[in-house]
């Protein structure tokens, strides 16, 4: 699978800064029942240490005296002699009480790098001067509780939603949005894209609030997006043609209004080799599903994608034909299906239910659902890429012999006929419910295998694999009939499979011999198994850069490199 790399961290980290000092920060000294109470960890009292950065300030009460920019008074901390008597800094063994009084309980600043000062007062008098704890011409200064970053009015701190006389480009040229969620100004958000003016990063990544290349359908107002550039299709009229088998088909011309009954039709009328164009399909129920194989061959850019509002229910692609394939896709072409049902279609393995071939040809299948299929596909060149989608019920699997296949956020489950007799094979069909063969490449992540049965394996058997250092499984549960992989013959699967980061069950008989309470919430539906909160897939997955920002229903991921996740399609 191709993703654009994205700089996902300079959000976190200017959140997780703001929030880590405020919450750092505590007073030098408050009064308390007429006594003068001293922070110890205060720099001042603590040969002026400071982290790296920060320098100690005695007269500063936030951040235990730590602040960005030394003050060109008497209160600046060297870290060997203050220079100073500063009645804030003085051992409370010999600070004199009586003629310092104690100190106001004036509310002060957290935000390390605001200068401050602390006042004293006399016994007496109840009126205190000093500065504001904030100014609001200085949004930035001053604040930094969670929550509340940013300066909105005198002496009160807010949500960058509440900014008054300031706005968050005022604030940062390069945070000009204001993400209400989180109080913070970020780079974008969905509904306020005006630093996304480079064409190659048009959309917000909602899950980092920056401009970015578009990685997901809906991100695109057309509802398809080139995932392989990044860049959304076009969303002129006659670059999106509809598609909606129905009773009536007597009038048809892609219009909305008049939509094409067949899916092969349409792309037979208005597809053109080089040209990216958007077909939109509406659900015709059981009596009407699309019912002819759809062959795309050559250097065509094609778009097939859910046109009901929402997303539901998902059109059905249930083809009549046992002889061609369901979806044919090769010579270089480049196709994306978004929110489809392959269901109950009756090729064989020879002719899989999809067959992709020839170097450059690439199909994307995001958000859908294949069922109930006599195969899957075989892949012979080119690319297979499967995302956020439910793969159950099939009696075939993917057979891979050159090209790719990439499984994210995927459940891959109930495939196969398996054997219910201990010490026979895992099942009795050849191919379920994944196999590698020759120069083929499958790389998965953030899968889910259950229930699986084929011939050798139950989750995927490299035999005659020539190629298998390029193969990987990770951050995936692999739970089937022993054994969960072939390595016998020539290269077995075992390196393809990360001992570290899958959840692995082997059971000799039944999956009800296993239990999995401990696992996965409630009973399966449609093949897809919700990971238990606190179960034990907690904390296996261990999170890369390029993997996914989010889990089979959208949910986000840890964005950190190296953080710890739920390992399979669901986080809970």
């Amino acid at each position: 699978m191709i993703f654009v790399s994205h700089d996902s961290t300079r959000r976190l980290a200017r959140v997780a800064g703001a929030l880590g000092l405020a919450l750092a920060s505590a007073g030098l000294g408050i009064a308390s029942e007429g006594c003068l109470l001293i922070n110890e960890n205060h720099c001042a009292l603590n040969q002026g240490s400071c982290p790296e950065g920060l320098v100690c300030d005695e007269c500063a009460v936030a951040n235990n005296g730590c602040v960005a920019e030394a003050p060109q008074g008497v209160c600046a901390f060297n870290g060997t002699d203050s220079g100073t008597t500063s009645p804030a800094t003085m051992d409370a063994t010999t600070q004199d009480q009586t003629t310092q009084g104690p100190v106001t309980t004036e509310d002060q600043p957290t935000d390390p790098t605001t200068e401050t000062t602390t006042e004293t007062t006399t016994d007496t008098p109840t009126e205190t001067t000093g500065v504001p704890s904030c100014d609001p011409e200085s949004p930035k200064d001053g604040c930094g509780e969670p929550g509340a970053p940013y300066c909105v009015a005198a002496d009160q701190c807010g949500q960058c939603s509440e900014l008054d006389s300031k706005s968050c480009s005022d604030i940062d040229s390069g945070t000009p949005a204001c993400d209400a969620d989180s109080g913070f100004c970020v780079e974008c958000t969905t509904s306020d894209l005006a630093a996304c003016s480079n064409p190659n990063e048009a959309i917000c990544n909602p899950y980092t609030l920056e401009c970015a290349p578009c990685f997901e359908h809906d991100q695109c107002a057309s509802m398809a997006c080139n995932i392989e550039s990044g860049m959304c299709f076009p969303g002129q009229e006659d670059k999106i043609i509809w598609v909606h088998n129905r009773e009536n088909c007597a009038v048809e011309d892609g219009s909305e209004e008049n939509p094409y009954c067949s899916l092969a039709d349409a792309f037979s009328q208005k597809a053109l080799p080089q040209q990216s164009i958007t077909f939109k399909v509406l659900d015709g129920g059981e009596m009407y599903p699309q019912s002819d194989s759809l062959s795309i061959v050559g250097d065509y850019i094609v778009a097939i994608v859910n046109g009901e509002p929402g997303g539901d229910p998902m059109p059905r692609f249930r083809t009549t034909d046992s002889e061609n394939s369901a979806l044919l896709v090769q010579d270089g072409a480049v196709v994306f299906i978004d929110g489809l049902r392959f269901d109950g279609n009756p090729q064989a393995i020879a002719q899989p239910m999809i067959a992709i071939s020839d170097g450059g040809t690439q199909l994307f299948i995001d958000r859908s659902e294949l069922m109930n299929n006599s195969s899957l596909a075989w892949v012979n060149g080119g690319d297979l890429t499967v995302r956020r989608s439910s793969i159950h019920d099939n009696e075939e699997g993917v057979l891979v012999t050159s090209g790719k296949l990439t499984l994210e956020n995927t459940f891959f489950a109930h495939n196969g006929t398996p054997n219910v007799t201990e010490g026979m094979p895992p099942g009795a069909n050849k191919y379920a419910p994944l196999r590698v063969n020759g120069a083929g490449v499958v790389e998965v992540t953030y899968t889910t295998f259950v229930a699986n049965g084929s011939l050798f394996a139950s989750v995927l058997d490299c035999i005659g694999v020539n190629n298998v250092d390029n193969s990987r499984v990770r951050n995936s549960v692999l739970i089937g009939k022993t054994p969960l992989e072939q390595n016998g013959l020539n290269m077995g699967c075992g390196s393809v499979i990360d001992p570290e980061t899958n959840l692995q069950i082997a059971y000799p008989q039944m999956l009800s011999q296993v239990n999995l309470s401990d696992v996965f919430a409630g009973d399966p539906v449609d093949g897809i198994y919700r990971a238990l909160d606190g179960g034990e897939l907690m904390g296996l997955a261990t999170r890369n850069m390029d993997d996914p920002f989010m889990d089979y229903d959208g949910d986000a991921r840890p964005l950190e490199n190296d953080a710890a996740d739920y390992a399979g399609a669901d986080l809970p």
